[in-house]
């Protein structure tokens, strides 16, 4: 799905094509130079910390690090190619350490894979340092741990200096986790699912701090994506590809706050969205099915503020290849008819926990549970 992610001086429009990127200082224009077969699509990308590294998946299975020179201003934006690797299996999701060494990149197996960003021998060989046991759809990282969230309801928090310890996990969605995002410092975790809920949680312990029904109609399908946190506030989008508004939710250290609704202007529809180093949240839109569009917002915790956007990023955006179909994502085939997982498990993961077996991997998880319940069944 197409996305925009802005820092402090540059954005980048990421399709399922390429990737573009534009400086608003300089007004410089960088697109990674086109595959050989065009049949590639872009899987997923996703920037460093401090945006000056870029790892992209591709459908071919490779792994493309990029890094931006610094060149001082003198010589126009310019990055290039430090690292191409291949993974074991096509891959959804990746995300940097903070340190920015390595990346950490899950299969649709549910296998996490470590790449170095520099160096690294037959890295396509190598086993995996986390497995869960069904598809992996987001990950993220903290000074502290390895946070994956996968189709089966489950966040698993993971020591990451020793990925296969199991600190914790969030259990209490009941669908599918699509997203999931670090905040207050790394204490914390946002949660979204195809329940419709928002959740937070305390890494540590795996507890549930607070949760917002975002979706009131399941039968709709429809999934809330958490595509921007920033000082306290959430911007919410719906995955429906009619999408005419965004919702803005207030986070608290303990809670989560449901503020207002911000309706799109007249045409565009949402497709993502990032907040600048500035404050201000832009928004990429789309309108005629085939255009970008590109609209800035100044929220607070109670009013937004619709501010005249840059005509250069606007003439940059507009020149973007795009087709609307593109960005078609159907979530359907991961709603489960029937919680199989949650109900069964919660309790027992976190009593195995605190007896101490944090580096207990997965798959003795779920076979202590079953045979765990298959006698409770026996001696009744």
């Amino acid at each position: 799905m197409s996305k925009v992610v802005s820092s402090k001086d540059s954005i980048a429009i990421i399709t399922k094509r390429n990737i573009h990127l534009f400086n608003q200082q300089s007004t410089d224009s960088f697109t990674l130079p086109a595959q050989t077969d065009k049949s590639l699509e872009v899987d997923f990308a996703a920037f460093s910390p401090s945006h000056q590294q870029l790892a992209v998946l591709y459908s071919d299975k490779s792994l493309q690090i990029w890094k931006q020179l610094d060149t001082e201003g003198q010589d126009p934006m310019k990055w290039i190619l430090v690292k191409t690797a291949y993974v074991p299996r096509r891959s959804l999701s990746l995300a940097f350490a903070l340190d920015e060494k390595v990346v950490y990149v899950g299969d649709k197996c549910g296998n996490v894979y470590i790449f170095k960003v520099v160096g690294g021998e037959a890295e396509e060989k190598q086993p995996p340092v986390i497995g869960h046991i069904s598809m992996l759809l987001d990950i993220t990282c903290t000074r502290d741990y390895i946070i994956t969230a996968d189709r089966d309801e489950r966040v698993r928090v993971s020591d990451v200096t020793r990925p296969h310890v199991i600190r914790s996990f969030c259990l209490g969605h009941q669908e599918f986790v699509c997203r999931c995002v670090a905040v207050g410092e790394g204490r914390n975790l946002l949660t979204s699912s195809g329940d419709g809920s928002l959740k937070l949680w305390r890494l540590e312990s795996g507890d549930e701090l607070a949760s917002l029904q975002v979706v009131q109609d399941m039968s709709s399908q429809q999934v809330p994506n958490i595509v921007c946190v920033m000082d306290g506030l959430v911007v919410v989008s719906s995955s429906s590809q009619q999408s005419t508004a965004f919702r803005v939710v207030s986070l608290g250290d303990r809670s989560l706050t449901d503020r207002y609704s911000v309706a799109l202007p007249a045409g565009q529809k949402m497709i993502s969205c990032s907040f600048a180093s500035s404050g201000l949240l832009h928004v990429l839109t789309s309108s005629d099915g085939n255009k970008l569009g590109f609209v800035v917002y100044q929220l607070s915790a109670t009013s937004h503020d619709l501010i005249s956007s840059d005509g250069k990023v606007q003439k940059f955006i507009s020149e973007i290849p795009y087709q609307s179909k593109d960005d078609v994502v159907d979530f359907s085939g991961l709603f489960k008819h029937k919680n199989c997982q949650n109900t069964r498990y919660k309790g027992f993961f976190n009593m195995i926990l605190k007896r101490g077996a944090a580096a207990q991997n997965e798959n003795c998880f779920l076979f202590l549970a079953n045979k765990k319940a298959k006698t409770e069944e026996t001696q009744q």
